[in-house]
């Protein structure tokens, strides 16, 4: 059975849309890897939400401003590679993963939730585990 013209026409249209605004949250995660190169800090000062959550494996969840900028001062420069992303239909959330090797030669993947923002787009959940 054939699809109505409309139905074609629409999902022609969101498919247009998405790749559009995976193209926009995959720049905007590598200009926070280029970024991050530079000073882990500074990546993560100016990009993280204010409730944001980040996660490292076998750690007790970082939920507090005081204890996120510990573990990011104590953090080392990994090379991330960006392996996929996508954005909401909406248009305010997105995703990325990817995967890191870490000092010990080992990979781990990571994930970041971004949330679209007045100020542009902010991390609201940043996952790194083995």
């Amino acid at each position: 059975v054939k699809e109505p013209w409309h139905s074609v026409q629409a999902k022609s249209k969101s498919s247009k849309k998405s790749k559009a605004g995976k193209e926009i949250i995959l720049t905007i995660e590598k200009e926070f890897l280029q970024q991050y190169q530079t000073s882990v800090t500074e990546a993560y000062k100016t990009s993280l939400f204010a409730g944001v959550r980040v996660y490292r494996n076998r750690r007790q969840p970082f939920v507090t401003r005081e204890s996120i900028d510990k573990l990011l001062a104590e953090s080392e420069t990994l090379p991330y590679v960006v392996v996929d992303g996508a954005i909401a239909s909406s248009g305010d959330l997105a995703f990325v993963y990817g995967v890191v090797e870490n000092k010990d030669h080992t990979k781990s993947g990571y994930m970041r939730i971004w949330r679209r923002e007045k100020e542009g787009w902010k991390i609201i959940i940043d996952v790194l585990g083995r």
